[in-house]
Parts: C-alpha cells; structure tokens; sequence
C-alpha cells in the first residue's frame, strides 16, 4: 500500500461545498456491514446494517439513499464512500467503482484518533469516526488520513508469487524449530534439521543421558524431515508428509494439491506405506498399491527396525 496525493477530486470539494455529495462510510465486519451516511445540509448521520459480503444489497441501499436525498434537494448527487483498508481486500471498492461510484480506501493506522482518552472500539464509533475523516479529506485538510491506491486484479495476482515464497519460507523456519525444539527436551543441541546428511545422522544420535532416541519421538522427527519441498506446477504436487492412526494401524500419508484449471488448490491425502501393531512392540509394514491395495512386505519387526526399513527402502517411499 501507498498513500495517495492530494487529488483533483480533493481540490472540487472545497468549491462544490456538501450540498451536491452524499458521503457514506463502511464498516466491513465478519458478521455484518455498518452502513453510515451523511446527508446533504443534515448534520445528523444515519446508520444501517446489512449482512456482510451481501454487494447488491449494499449497492441497493446506496441507490436508496441518494434517490431520497436528491428528492430533499431537488437535484443530481454525486455518492462518496470510504471504507478501511483490511481482510475483505479491494473487491468492494472495486464493487462500488464499477457501479459508478467514487470510492476511497483508508489506512487504517492513519486516521486519527483522541490520545486524551481510552478510545472506544465499537462499530458506531468507526463509522462516525471514518465518515468525518472522509470530510475533512474531502475539504482538503492537510495530514488528515493516508488513501490507499487498491492495485488491479492482475497486480494483485502477480504478487501471489512472492507471497507464496514467504510463506513456505516461513513454514521452513517453524519445521527446523519444532525439530529442534523435541531435540532440545532431550539435551540434544547441535543438530542441522537442514543439512543434507539429516537422516543419517539422526541415527546416531543420543539424549543427554545417553540413552538413543525413544522410538516415537523418532517417528515425529521422521514425520518432520520428511516434508517434501513444495514445487508448484499443472498437475498435482506433494506439500505435506502426516500420520494417522487408525486402530492399531498408523499411516504414513502424502498430501498433494492439484496444479489442475478444474480443481485448482484442492488438497487430498494419498497413503503409502502403513504400521500394523500385532504384539507388544512387534510390527508388519504394509506397503499401498497403485492398485489401492495393501501388501505386507515385512513382518513382526520393531518399532526401530521397522522405522529403519521404512526410512532405507526406496519403495517404501512417496512417489
């Protein structure tokens, strides 16, 4: 976001006075859009409430409003509408403009509040509060608010880019975290969740008290490093690695997300390799066809020798 310039639109209102603009602030919740408008030559705001993400009924009411103050005033009306800058994005503003009415986006930190007094954080407030400051920008005071120039839908689109790399920066860095934290409650410092002889020496490894490491705390740390690196592309990728239990039986899972037009971004799990519990810590490992089929390739081993098999044998791996 990028404040604006005074704007021409700005430098108009000072000789057109309020007597040809309905001026109405938004204020966008979850649950429900409060309406607040100001009429021409009316120093008292009226307010209305309409179900959140309902535009054409918003759209309706505005149309309601104007229709009422250009009978009081006997003339044409120009509608200026001001609304936060936060989780419901640009599409509104976009709304309001393809309709043929002047829309402001507001930063939110700008606008200027009473530092004498605790404020108030209600609906009420914000829509009053929001429709002055749109008044006083609108008269061409100076330092009044910040407006935000909404990008377009392709500038928006393009920015997913390099959204998408944050955020898979950011699940990197909580991964090597929570590694190293289940290690740290062992006294296990030291070790790189990152370097590119990870598994192997994950084996070698011993707590502080020089006992090796318990065997589901092995299997987390497994579950953890075997995350795949996420590649976007047309058809589906793997973006996660996750367990099940299920009964006695724990599946090791594969989480992809389609690259297709028709289902682009849905997530489904694929299983392939599965623990079955037959005694006390006695294992088989069942290995999932291409057919949906399970087909046990080892039996009775335990929980170390089957957690080692799984991690050694390749076709045991996720495809």
């Amino acid at each position: 976001m990028r404040p604006t310039d005074k704007t021409r639109d700005q430098d108009l209102a000072r000789s057109q006075g309020d007597h040809s603009t309905l001026y109405v602030s938004l204020e966008l919740s979850r649950t429900s859009w409060l309406v607040t408008s100001l009429s021409p030559n009316s120093d008292k705001m009226s307010k209305y409430s309409i179900a959140a993400g309902d535009a054409p009924k918003l759209l309706a009411l505005l149309a309601r409003l104007r229709g009422r103050a250009e009978q009081l005033v006997g003339g044409s009306l120009n509608v200026v509408v001001i609304q936060e800058a936060g989780l419901d994005g640009f599409w509104v503003h976009r709304s309001l403009e393809a309709n043929d009415i002047e829309s402001h986006v507001v930063d939110p930190a700008s606008v200027a509040v009473s530092r004498r007094r605790r404020r108030t954080k209600t609906d009420t407030i914000d829509g009053e509060t929001l429709l002055r400051t749109l008044l006083a920008w609108k008269r061409g005071e100076p330092r009044v608010c910040e407006m935000v120039v909404p990008p377009t839908p392709e500038q928006e689109d393009q920015r997913r880019l390099s959204r998408e790399r944050a955020n898979l920066l950011r699940e990197r860095i909580q991964h090597v975290n929570r590694i190293k934290g289940l290690l740290a409650g062992q006294g296990i410092t030291g070790y790189d969740p990152l370097h590119k002889d990870r598994r192997t020496r994950l084996d070698g490894l011993m707590t502080g008290d020089g006992r090796p490491l318990p065997a589901r705390l092995k299997v987390a740390l497994l579950r953890e490093l075997a995350r795949p690196v996420i590649c976007p592309t047309e058809f589906n990728y793997p973006i996660d690695i996750l367990g099940k239990w299920h009964g006695t039986r724990y599946r090791f899972i594969q989480r992809y997300r389609s690259g297709f037009p028709e289902n682009l971004g849905e997530e489904f799990d694929s299983p392939f390799v599965r623990l079955d519990w037959v005694s006390r810590d006695r294992f088989d490992i069942q290995w999932h066809r291409h057919t949906g089929a399970w087909h046990c390739l080892y039996r009775s081993l335990s929980l170390a020798e089957a957690l080692n098999t799984i991690q050694s044998n390749g076709i045991l791996h996720p495809v």
